[in-house]
């Protein structure tokens, strides 16, 4: 089998990273899906795996710092 991308996108449960998580699971890339909704996100991989699409919800908050 051949080797497929891998894409992470964040803030893909609406809008522009919805769009582009479509467009790229359209493409065979494996999307790995990321929100800091874990209900938004699992709902819009769902919707995007009703169509077949390689679509993984990951909860990701990336304005956490690591500073204390």
């Amino acid at each position: 089998m051949k080797n497929r991308s891998i894409a992470l996108i964040t803030g893909a449960n609406r809008g522009i990273g919805l769009e582009v998580a479509r467009q790229l699971s359209e493409k065979y890339f494996i999307v790995f899906l990321s929100t800091r909704s874990r209900q938004a996100g699992e709902a819009a991989a769902k919707s995007l795996q009703k169509n077949g699409a390689d679509v993984r919800f990951i909860e990701l908050d990336v304005a956490i710092s690591a500073r204390s």
